[in-house]
């Protein structure tokens, strides 16, 4: 079935999905990762993940324990680059810690992504007393409420404080639910004049899918459930923008940005089958789709055959991927999963000759040349390069020595060492070389 000429090109214009989806995801994840590192000096890049990142509820008050806040911090990281049962855990050590109700609020939310209904009703119960009559804990409850099926009981939590921004946009989440257009702009509208930075910015991102449709009055209901599909797909909430998508697919089952949408979502609520029947589906549709191609591989990776995951991330960066880095950081990983060394050392080497390089993918690279001895001078060799781009660079001068101990220059490694230490005495890396080496040279000498 086709859609008819008078609404195949208002609906081709207005949705790229998948683009929008990957690009705005991508976009997310690298402020969030970049304001998470600033916080700790951290400067170690990650994968990109493909859930996003912005969370609906404010961050509260974070915990004077900084092991708790630590925790929680890695969690986020892990939730980023798509490792759930990491982050899972990681939110758990923080509460542990005395992380407090931050802690757990990203626990509760990350259950509920992957449908542990019970287990997020627990930890929303340890919220409650922890922070009891708060309106942030409502929406938790209420949302836990409208993705089990349960909307009546989430219409009433929601209902319970109607001056709150929180329970504005949780009853707009219902009305799109029940796809009644007309309440759930009108409650969004309430929304987005809040002064609650996030909520604010989620009930716009909903209110602009109404709006864009507006532009396009015959395009028909295929084409607002697929916008509202994919807004929802970017706030986390799938359990809400599977059935609407769903339903577009149904009145078109070409609807390639559709069947990506539903694809992401059944991965990101670990319908990890379903996800790749959907994206198979697309990618039928439109093989050269370089989202598709990269949501693919990670599903692929998810059902651990890393073969296909290899090959469509290959695929994705072949047909321009973008943001690239993160595709080829993640096919380094998978790479070595795979004990394909090789394979990784070309995407790191590739990221290493990106005008904007970081010191990171240098790293990377001597680490991973490092363990290999057929690849040691690579790694040496990519060791000099750092430490001649960034030549007052603490980190990059001990990469050199290490570089240069795992490759018998002994002298070389213990004057870079001791360099590196002029910039910064406490470089760990420097440290370590030079103790190996008091550990070596020493006794030689004896």
């Amino acid at each position: 079935m086709r859609l008819s000429p008078r609404i195949a090109v208002p609906v081709a214009a207005a949705l790229t999905i998948a683009a929008i989806i990957g690009l705005t995801f991508f976009w997310q994840i690298q402020t969030s990762i970049s304001i998470i590192e600033n916080g700790f000096g951290v400067n170690t890049k990650i994968p990109s993940s493909l859930a996003p990142t912005s969370s609906l509820l404010a961050p509260g008050t974070w915990t004077s324990q900084p092991d708790a806040l630590l925790a929680q911090r890695e969690g986020e990281l892990a939730e980023l680059r798509g490792d759930w049962d990491s982050a899972e855990q990681l939110y758990k050590k923080s509460i542990a810690m005395n992380g407090g109700a931050s802690a757990l609020r990203k626990l509760a939310s990350l259950q509920m992504q992957r449908r542990k209904f019970d287990d997020a009703q627990s930890t929303i119960a340890s919220l409650k007393r922890e922070e009891p009559n708060n309106d942030d804990t409502m929406l938790l409850e209420g949302l836990l409420q409208l993705r089990s099926g349960k909307t009546g009981a989430a219409q009433s939590t929601f209902a319970a404080r109607p001056a709150s921004a929180q329970s504005q946009y949780g009853q707009a989440l219902v009305a799109i639910s029940q796809e009644n257009a007309q309440q759930a702009k009108m409650l969004l509208t309430q929304a987005v004049q809040n002064t609650q930075p996030t909520i604010r910015s989620s009930a716009k991102l909903l209110l602009d899918a109404y709006n864009e449709f507006a532009l396009f009055p015959d395009s028909g209901p295929a084409h607002l459930q697929a916008l509202l599909g994919r807004s929802l797909a970017q706030l986390n909430e799938c359990d809400i923008a599977l059935p609407l998508v769903a339903k577009a697919i149904a009145t078109e089952g070409s609807y390639r940005d559709a069947w990506t949408v539903k694809g992401y979502c059944e991965f990101a609520t670990g319908q990890n089958k379903e996800a790749l029947a959907s994206l198979e589906r697309a990618y039928q549709l439109d093989p050269e789709k370089p989202e598709i191609q990269y949501f693919l591989a990670r599903v692929y990776h998810a059902l651990k055959d890393n073969t296909n995951a290899i090959t469509f991330l290959q695929y994705a960066i072949v047909n321009d991927f973008e943001p690239e880095n993160d595709a080829r950081e993640l096919l380094a990983s998978y790479a070595l999963e795979s004990d394909n060394v090789p394979l990784a050392l070309q995407q790191y080497e590739a990221l290493t000759k990106k005008d904007n390089s970081s010191l990171t993918y240098f790293q990377k690279y001597v680490d991973v040349a490092l363990t290999i001895p057929a690849h040691g001078e690579d790694g040496y060799s990519m060791a000099k390069k750092a430490a001649l781009k960034w030549p007052d660079d603490a980190s990059s001068l001990a990469l050199l020595a290490k570089a240069a101990a795992a490759t018998s220059r002994l002298d070389e490694a213990q004057t870079m060492a001791k360099s590196a230490l002029k910039i910064d005495a406490r470089n760990p890396e420097a440290l370590g070389v030079l103790q190996k080496l008091n550990t070596t040279i020493a006794p030689a000498k004896r």
